[in-house]
Parts: structure tokens; C-alpha cells; sequence
């Protein structure tokens, strides 16, 4: 991650060497020009604001320890704990995304 600071400077840069990517990720030795792009794009649909747009997490702290303690119980066993649950497949489109094998690892290992 880099911090805002650093995102600044990098679309400073970018508006100063008259929209160029490569010479930016030249000097900085960050980002890739993939992510320089995303930045300016995020940058001018703010109008210009700095803060980071921070999205909400998908899945609540209680299916995060319910999907935990069943991977734990269960043999540590992805596939059936992703299966029990139900995450395999969207309802709706309020419905969080998929618990596939990484979300489950990832969950495992922040609680454990």
C-alpha cells in the first residue's frame, strides 16, 4: 500500500511531465502504470480529493466466525465449509460475493 502522500506526488508528476505515465513510474520507481492510472482516474472523479474511498466489507464479523469455526470443526475442509454455506452462488444482488478458498483461508487466519 502506499500512503496518500505518495499517491499525491505521483499525479503531480504525472500532470507536470504532461500526462505521462512512463516518466513518472521512472523517477518514483512507483506504481506500475497500471495503478497510476487508476489513481488519476480516481483522483478526477473526486474532483480532486485526497482522501481514499474505502468500501464497505462484504462479509459481517459473525459469517467471518461462522465460517471459521465450521472450516475448524470440520476437518479443515474448504470445499464443504464453502458448500454449507451457501457462498458458492450470488441471491441477490445485495447479497455479499462468493466465500471462495481464499476468503475462508484468509478468514482462518485472521481469527486463529
Amino acid at each position: 500500500m502506499f500512503t496518500e502522500a505518495e499517491r499525491i506526488r505521483a499525479i503531480e508528476l504525472y500532470f507536470k511531465y504532461g500526462r505521462k505515465l512512463a516518466p513518472v513510474v521512472r523517477e518514483l520507481g512507483y506504481p506500475s502504470k497500471r495503478n497510476l492510472r487508476r489513481w488519476i482516474r480516481l483522483w478526477e472523479a473526486s474532483d480532486g480529493a485526497t482522501e481514499i474511498i474505502r468500501h464497505k466489507p462484504h462479509y459481517s464479523d459473525v459469517q467471518k466466525q461462522a465460517a471459521v469455526e465450521h472450516y475448524l470443526n470440520h476437518c479443515c475442509c474448504l470445499a464443504f465449509t464453502t458448500r454449507t454455506f451457501g457462498y458458492c452462488q450470488y441471491r441477490s444482488n445485495s447479497d455479499p460475493p462468493p466465500l471462495n478458498y481464499s476468503n475462508v483461508v484468509a478468514f482462518v487466519f485472521f481469527w486463529i
